[in-house]
């Protein structure tokens, strides 16, 4: 349990659709992990066509067989809230198909409990990701990296300039006091394709 924790720490790592999320606390320099890629996710994939810019235009690159131009749809709008049920949901650990040009939007849901959130202090987040993500925590918006701001579920990333590495990364993002609450506590990743290239 976290009460025992004076100190936190939240390395959430996303890695070209691999979703390796680690959930540690620390007290005195040592440090337990709660949550992390052997950790078991709840997991919605979206599957759509890629897409590619052609002089300045967004366009599916497409394929013969109609059976693979067919989309998913993406789960409701409150699929990172902490009540959503989430039952329905793929569960496995947090490791994820990377390197899949159809795969426009994963959505992932992680859980941990908390005794007593008045313990806990200077939880962080880093990400490692390629495209762009959203984080929340218990339903809210906590970190975001390369996405327009306010922007839905399924939106592309920002391009990718020329000569940057695939990996992009959010790091020491500050978890705001409150965020947690007592008892089950819901860590929701989701990570949004960018161009295809």
């Amino acid at each position: 349990m976290l009460s025992n924790f004076a100190k936190y720490f939240l390395l959430c790592i996303v890695i070209a659709f691999v979703f390796p999320s680690i959930l540690s606390a620390q007290e005195g320099g040592t440090g337990t992990i709660i949550l992390d890629t052997a950790s078991f996710w709840r997991v919605h994939y979206t599957i759509k066509p890629p897409v590619v810019k052609k002089e300045q235009e967004i366009e599916k690159i497409t394929f013969p067989a109609k059976w693979i131009m067919r989309s998913t749809p993406s789960p409701s709008a409150d699929w990172a809230k902490p009540d959503f049920d989430d039952s329905g949901w793929a569960r496995f650990p947090g490791v994820s198909p990377d390197k899949v040009s159809f795969l426009a939007l994963v959505c992932m849901r992680g859980k941990f409990k908390v005794t007593d959130p008045t313990k806990v202090k200077d939880l962080t987040l880093l990400a490692t990701y390629r495209g762009g993500i959203v984080v929340y925590l218990n339903g809210k918006e906590i970190a975001r990296g390369h996405l327009p701001k306010g922007g839905g579920l399924g939106q592309l990333a920002e391009d990718y300039k020329d000569g940057e590495a695939h990996d992009r990364s959010l790091s020491d993002v500050k978890i705001p006091d409150g965020a947690l609450r007592k008892g089950v506590n819901i860590l929701s990743t989701a990570p949004m394709r960018a161009l295809f290239f």
